[in-house]
């Protein structure tokens, strides 16, 4: 749905996901999407390596959308197996797999995924009423990764932090290992 700042949302709206916009959002939209956060919608904005810069959305989220980053010393994509601590993370240790990732330069976050040099390339917010998840792989939910190894787990709970379920953010999701 694209976005419109005369949209006015059903009260039932808990999630707002920005995967990847592809044009640059300007202060309009942004100011609606600020509004949203106060009514407390929790957004999830997905950036990626290569996607349109969203100066407007970084200046909100106090954050700072940076080049590729490399999850280990010579590769930008891979498993990631090891999580900061993070209720999204808390008893999480399955791999996910990450194609390519922007890093994320935010001081007041926690931090969802490192890179093994510890640059932050998802990270997570607790508003007033709302939260705010920022990764910086945008193909972590699409159909072609979405079912490698636990990525589906690790995005199922990002969505339940989002909506405030946090009592089933540990619940084991089954998961089906693929490997490339």
């Amino acid at each position: 749905m694209p976005l419109n700042v005369n949209l006015v949302l059903p009260d039932n709206v808990k999630v707002l996901v920005l995967p990847a916009p592809t044009e640059v959002l300007d202060s309009q939209i942004v100011e609606w999407l600020h509004n949203q956060l106060d009514q407390g919608k929790s957004v999830w904005w997905l950036t990626d390596v290569g996607t349109i810069s969203q100066p407007q959305l970084e200046l909100m989220f106090d954050v700072m959308i940076g080049s590729k980053a490399l999850l280990n010393e010579t590769e930008s994509s891979g498993f990631i197996s090891e999580f900061p601590i993070n209720p999204i993370t808390e008893n999480f240790n399955q791999p996910i797999y990450l194609a390519e990732a922007s890093e994320i330069v935010a001081s007041d976050y926690s931090s969802l995924i490192n890179t093994t040099n510890q640059a932050i390339i998802a990270a997570s917010k607790q508003l007033n009423t709302s939260r705010v998840v920022i990764t910086g792989d945008a193909n972590l939910i699409t159909n072609q990764y979405i079912n490698n190894v636990a990525n589906e787990s690790f995005s199922l709970r990002i969505i339940d932090w989002l909506f405030y379920y946090d009592d089933r953010i540990n619940i084991p999701v089954p998961v089906s290992y693929t490997h490339l």
